[in-house]
């Protein structure tokens, strides 16, 4: 059976401690942004981003001024694939613990995050990957959590398999995100499949190609 889970942490649990094929897709390894920025810098929509952690951004709001930003804007995001919290604008004034969900979500002020130029975004696209091949994606709206429509094979599609193309020591399965901005592609994330929100992908697809893939 294979388990399409919501809880990142949970399902990080469910592959460490229950032994069950093909189980959970949840292997954070290889999924940090600082990982993907290693190794899929040319893809990426943000190129240059600054590694820090709350504590840091917070007792020293000069670190900003690393960043190239318009409007007083910055996007920011957790460096971990598990999403201690969701990815966000923020406005550069007065940044507190709480903009990054400190007391809410995660009690770390340690917490490694990324902090990067806002930059608009026309569309967004999340592909799902099995055994190196994009099996199924969809254009979705961030903003609402909401599936717009399935796709075939696009030229966002195709940008997803060149990213695939690239071999890394992943699970059989896992997500890519695609966005479009300025009348470019560009690779938003990657993450583990087993906590991605699927929105209104082929999950009958999906289940196939991973049964196929772990026979």
């Amino acid at each position: 059976m294979t388990w399409l889970i919501e809880n990142d942490a949970f399902a990080v649990r469910i592959r460490r401690e229950l032994d069950f094929c093909p189980g959970a897709f949840c292997d954070e390894v290889g999924f940090s942004y600082s990982y993907i920025f290693e190794h899929y810098k040319d893809f990426l929509l943000n190129k240059n981003p600054i590694f820090t952690t709350i504590a840091e951004v917070t007792n020293n709001p000069k670190i900003l001024e690393r960043i190239s930003y318009s409007h007083g804007k910055i996007f920011a995001r957790p460096n971990s694939p598990l999403k201690e919290f969701s990815g966000r604008i923020l406005d550069v004034q007065n940044l507190t613990p709480a903009h990054f969900d400190y007391g809410f979500y995660h009690y770390n002020m340690n917490l490694p995050i990324v902090l990067s130029e806002y930059k608009a975004i026309e569309k967004e696209w999340r592909f799902v990957c099995v055994a190196d091949r994009i099996v199924t994606g969809c254009e979705y709206k961030a903003d609402g959590r909401k599936g717009v429509a399935v796709v075939g094979n696009s030229d966002a599609w195709q940008f997803a398999q060149n990213i695939a193309d690239i071999k890394q020591e992943y699970d059989a399965a896992y997500i890519i995100d695609v966005c479009e901005s300025e009348s470019k592609l560009f690779l938003v994330e990657m993450n583990p499949f087993s906590g991605a929100d699927l929105y209104c992908c082929d999950a009958e697809g999906i289940i196939e190609a991973i049964e196929a893939a772990k026979a």
